[in-house]
């Protein structure tokens, strides 16, 4: 594990009572790790909304299964940003739906796009993206150096 540096933090009364719930709650060990989990979110979402970052996401739709007009279309548009595409699955769970997961890798603002089209795509039942950052958000390179597999 990396080196730590330690520091201090001032909380009202009432938020630390809070805070000490959540730690609890999560399972933490500590309100370190916990704290180092909340940052670590926080800076994922900034880096997903300032959509300059190279990231990783997770794209999840359901389907439902009496509809290949959908699938064409999201083949389509998962065809037409190919590079950005890391894997296409799609896991039935029921009699009528589909699960599809669609991990992209790339450009946040091109990956927020792209999940735009896939989780609007007419047919699309319910659509969900989790941004995730591929390399801990304190250890920024100058370019990225994580690439998809091939």
């Amino acid at each position: 594990m990396p080196r730590m540096t330690r520091f201090g933090v001032s909380l009202e009364p009432g938020l630390l009572e809070r805070f000490d719930a959540f730690v609890k709650a999560a399972h933490h060990r500590n309100r370190s790790a916990a704290l180092r989990e909340i940052v670590r979110s926080y800076l994922v979402d900034r880096d997903w909304a300032g959509g300059t970052r190279t990231i990783a996401a997770v794209v999840g739709l359901v389907l439902h299964n009496r509809s290949p007009l959908t699938l064409r279309r999201l083949q389509l548009i998962t065809s037409a940003q190919r590079t950005l595409v890391v894997s296409d699955s799609a896991y039935p769970f029921h009699d009528d739906y589909t699960l599809r997961v669609i991990v992209l890798f790339g450009p946040a603002k091109a990956l927020q796009t792209l999940a735009n089209s896939l989780i609007t795509c007419r047919g699309v039942l319910h659509g969900n993206v989790i941004p995730l950052v591929p390399a801990p958000p304190c250890q920024q390179p100058a370019s990225p150096t994580l690439h998809p597999p091939p």
